[in-house]
């Protein structure tokens, strides 16, 4: 049995369409920078979100903003693409925390917040400080934020730096875990 390579020729050439329907078909479902494995993508986009939560009284408890929203399905979170993060108390003190990223828990419970990260308290008597990061935890029930990285602090001249953080506002108790060095300007006499 003789076979001729003109009657091949339509074999091959569907042989070679059916490969490359198959490549098209695997590069056309690889997930995308957005999402993530088991994932399909995000079930909903916000851009330019700002979100305000009120005391009882009217006044702003804190505000959330953000260049982009989407959220997730698969496990209820909400992620953020340069998040802002400011909260005022009713003593005047504001706390803002800025990120390149950032998650949100499904109930709110939790904040996650990634890549430049920077913690800004003000308080009415003029002092200010600062924390930079580049993760940060934000617990609100319990009024804490943590992280487990490199942290740097200045209070005006001071700095203070280590790894490891916790500040609880209920106590107003600002921790550092580990390798914490520092320089301490106090308050020049007259």
């Amino acid at each position: 049995m003789k076979i001729r390579i003109t009657n091949m020729l339509p074999l091959l050439v569907m042989l070679i369409l059916a490969a490359l329907t198959l490549w098209l078909r695997q590069a056309a479902e690889l997930p995308g920078e957005e999402s993530r494995a088991g994932n399909k993508g995000p079930e909903a986009v916000v851009e330019n979100l700002s979100l305000v939560r009120l005391n009882t009284d009217g006044s702003t408890q804190y505000s959330l903003s953000a260049g982009r929203m989407l959220m997730y399905p698969d496990d209820d979170t909400t992620v953020l693409e340069v998040p802002r993060f400011e909260r005022r108390d009713t003593d005047g003190i504001t706390t803002m925390v800025t990120a390149d990223r950032g998650r949100i828990t499904k109930n709110g419970d939790e904040a996650f917040f990634y890549g430049n990260v920077t913690l800004n308290r003000n308080s009415p008597d003029s002092r200010s400080l600062q924390a930079r990061t580049e993760y940060l935890q934000i617990v609100p029930k319990q009024d804490l934020a943590r992280t487990d990285r490199h942290v740097t602090i200045t209070d005006g001249k001071s700095t203070l730096s280590g790894t490891g953080m916790e500040i609880n506002r209920l106590k107003r108790q600002i921790s550092l875990k580990s390798q914490v060095k520092g320089t301490y300007y106090g308050a020049q006499r007259r």
